[in-house]
């Protein structure tokens, strides 16, 4: 706080957040010091104050957003740390923010945040430069929330569900409530009980105020994957919609009408493991794809990698989306659209045997809409 008060005289609402941040962390009261050191961000942020400051104090509320868990607020601080990093002529800073931020939506239980950070993440590292080693590492521990493999126990399931009650009465907060409906729904899904897991989603997407961003976001993730639920035992897409009440059924077909959405589960790219045992240990790339009549046609003409022209992750690319089914649009009419396809990974060679080299992969891949060209206004 000294270092902070020193650079300038803080508004009363910054500085009495900021002690309290630092009562509760003398406390060991974790979730108390996040909430106060994201409150501090924020009210120097309204402030107006010095933007090197407003960084510093969005830095400390971003490491200690894992303590807050599932609930809104990450994806604004990421956002908002890395514009001020990269204004600040750090872009190394401004990507690091980002990589920060994912690794703390996997701690946090944030699917939500996770699902909107992924993609500007990979924007973000393919405008930089070769991943440095701490880089690597942030996205080595950037895994997807929630992929547990056995189902709750339980006493942790009643927790949830009691959690998860609150949050559907109160609906302060749309991203708490889809990050539980998620966990809860994949748990149900392991115990083979769709009914359930179909009617977490619609409890969830009916209460969800959609005209708000964090209510985008959150409907955005319960939709993600919902379309392999409907199709598991053999329905069509069109028949088994009539399982899902009218709000749920309108966000899956919107999602459904804008990208190409690839039937479950998605391999992951293949990427070349003699690119990483040569000393490649990381490559980010996006490219436009075209699908015709539900089938993959080809990629675009100008495919972008970093942080060297690699045409072997391209190739990847290729073979992955050519083994990918997609989904029919609702209607039951296999689509014909373009998508952007981003991946991004990051090897390492673990151990060498012999003539066995043992490599591991962490790999980030998502298939969304073409974005939009932004429209100079002219004056």
């Amino acid at each position: 706080m000294t270092a902070l008060a020193d650079a300038q005289e803080l508004p009363a609402a910054v500085s009495d957040a900021y002690l309290r941040y630092e009562a509760a962390l003398e406390g060991a009261d974790f979730p108390a010091a996040s909430l106060a050191a994201e409150v501090a961000y924020a009210e120097a942020r309204a402030a107006a104050i010095d933007p090197e400051i407003q960084l510093t104090l969005g830095l400390n509320a971003l490491a200690m957003a894992p303590a807050r868990g599932r609930g809104l607020g990450l994806v604004d601080i990421v956002e908002s740390s890395s514009e001020l990093a990269r204004l600040a002529g750090e872009p190394e800073l401004a990507r690091d923010v980002y990589l920060q931020g994912l690794s703390a939506a996997h701690q946090a239980e944030n699917t939500v945040a996770f699902l909107v950070l992924q993609d500007p993440l990979i924007e973000v590292l393919a405008a930089g430069p070769i991943l440095s080693d701490r880089e690597r590492g942030r996205l080595f521990n950037s895994v997807y929330p929630h992929f547990f493999t056995e189902p709750l126990s339980d006493g942790l399931r009643m927790e949830l569900e009691m959690e998860r009650s609150i949050a559907l009465g109160n609906l302060t907060d749309p991203v708490r409530l889809a990050n539980l409906t998620l966990i809860l729904r994949r748990d149900a899904l392991l115990r083979e009980d769709r009914g359930t897991a179909l009617e977490l989603t619609d409890q969830a997407v009916q209460v969800i105020d959609r005209s708000t961003a964090d209510g985008i976001r959150a409907a955005a993730a319960l939709v993600d994957g919902l379309a392999d639920m409907l199709v598991t035992d053999g329905l069509g897409l069109t028949d088994a919609l009539s399982l899902l009440a009218p709000e749920t059924q309108a966000a899956l077909c919107a999602d459904l009408a804008s990208r190409p959405v690839p039937v479950g589960p998605w391999e992951e790219v293949r990427v070349s493991t003699r690119s990483v045992e040569r000393g490649q240990l990381g490559g980010v790339a996006r490219v436009e794809f075209s699908v015709q009549d539900g089938e993959f046609v080809e990629l675009g003409p100008d495919p972008q990698t970093s942080p060297r022209r690699d045409n072997r992750l391209v190739q990847a690319i290729d073979r992955n989306l050519s083994r990918t089914e997609f989904h029919t649009d609702c209607n039951g009419v296999p689509v014909t659209m373009t998508g952007m396809f981003r991946v991004a990974f990051t090897g390492a060679v673990d151990d060498h045997r012999g003539s066995v080299t043992q490599l591991s992969f962490r790999i980030l891949q998502s298939i969304k809409p073409v974005p939009t060209p932004r429209v100079e206004s002219q004056n």
